[in-house]
């Protein structure tokens, strides 16, 4: 960093030598130190806020437990609709509203069927598409389009080799291989769940009903209800993330005489401009919290964790916060390549306000050879 040329006066306002001062800014990995303090400290506000306070009140004032309650309901008679249409069993009735369970309990029974042959009513394919929608084609092509079944005389049948492996497990004394327990999950994750998520679309095409209950309606019902959680859950995340970064980029360095965030302050360093080493004003405080409010959002997806399960964060909003958080990935991998060649060791948004970070020792050095008490 050049020079700072100090103009020094004797007692009688004579002009003396200038005093040159080395100042030199942070180094790179201070530099990034800093940054990551503060907007961990940030994520560490935000996700509190969010789960102490926001969400409690959201979720209070948003009728989010009339939603959950109801979607519940809507979930159970969707698991009515299958059950009473004989395409989905559950091992205990306290499952019934959990269709993952109630559909892997399902699945078991199928190969229970085709290994042992007991169980037909375990067929649920068979159920579905012969007994209820009257469609051979389709019914045969879900076996015959697999690599575990073959189709014999219009009957699907499990491969002899495959039920070689599989009968251990269900005969006394016997002890199933690791061999058949990997193929047994393999059944279950390539052909049944696939299967079956077929059988579902096929349903919300065609709609399916039990006692008066149709689950198209009852489908459309609850994607309303997801969609009024969804908006929820997005209005107390913004919320959150705009008061915490706010108060870590913009209230807390107005409240200091030199503008420094939580990580400056416990890290000694100062924001100056680069030109004439003054500390940054409070209009441009509050022009850096812009910039803040960009880059952090980083983490925005992650705020309603763990109120909010982690895999519903991934599509929270239709994927809005997915989409801003690589946005925003996208500009600190800019900016650390910028601060990565920079001569003055400057972030991208250092370059574009003309400031730079010392330390607070450079800076009172500086103070001191202008006579300033420090």
């Amino acid at each position: 960093m050049p020079k700072d040329d100090i103009e020094l006066y004797d007692k009688y306002g004579q002009e003396t030598r200038p005093n040159e001062i080395n100042i030199n800014p942070l180094k790179k990995g201070r530099r990034i130190l800093v940054f990551l303090a503060d907007f961990f400290i940030n994520l560490i506000m935000a996700m509190l806020l969010m789960n102490i306070v926001v969400m409690p009140i959201t979720k209070a004032a948003g009728h989010y437990k009339d939603y959950s309650t109801e979607m519940y309901d809507r979930e159970l008679d969707i698991a009515d609709i299958l059950w009473g249409n004989g395409l989905l069993y559950y091992e205990d009735v306290n499952d019934k509203a959990y269709l993952e369970n109630s559909e892997y309990y399902t699945a078991t029974k199928f190969i229970e069927y085709y290994v042992t042959g007991e169980g037909e009513e375990y067929d649920i394919y068979k159920t579905y598409y012969l007994d209820i929608r009257g469609d051979e084609t389709t019914y045969l092509s879900v076996y015959s389009d697999s690599i575990y079944f073959e189709v014999v005389n219009d009957v699907p049948k499990l491969y002899d080799e495959y039920i070689e492996l599989l009968i251990p497990m269900y005969t006394v004394g016997d002890v199933i291989s690791n061999a058949g327990e990997e193929l047994y999950d393999d059944i279950i994750e390539d052909f049944f769940e696939t299967a079956f998520d077929d059988m579902v679309e096929d349903i919300a095409v065609n709609d399916l009903t039990y006692n008066g209950m149709s689950y198209n309606e009852i489908d459309e019902r609850m994607e309303y209800l997801v969609g009024q959680i969804d908006t929820l859950v997005v209005i107390a995340t913004y919320v959150t993330y705009f008061i915490t970064t706010l108060v870590c980029y913009l209230v807390i360095p107005l409240c200091n005489k030199h503008g420094k965030t939580i990580a400056m302050l416990v890290m000694h360093v100062e924001r100056v401009g680069i030109n004439n080493l003054y500390l940054v004003k409070k209009g441009e405080v509050a022009i850096n919290s812009i910039y803040s409010l960009i880059s952090n959002l980083a983490f925005i997806m992650f705020i309603g964790w763990p109120t909010v399960n982690f895999n519903y964060l991934f599509g929270l909003g239709n994927g809005q916060f997915m989409m801003l958080t690589f946005i925003s990935l996208l500009v600190l991998f800019v900016s650390l390549i910028v601060l990565l060649f920079s001569n003055f060791n400057q972030s991208l948004f250092d370059k574009l306000s003309r400031s730079v970070l010392i330390s607070t020792d450079s800076l009172d050095e500086v103070y001191r050879a202008k006579g300033y008490k420090v």
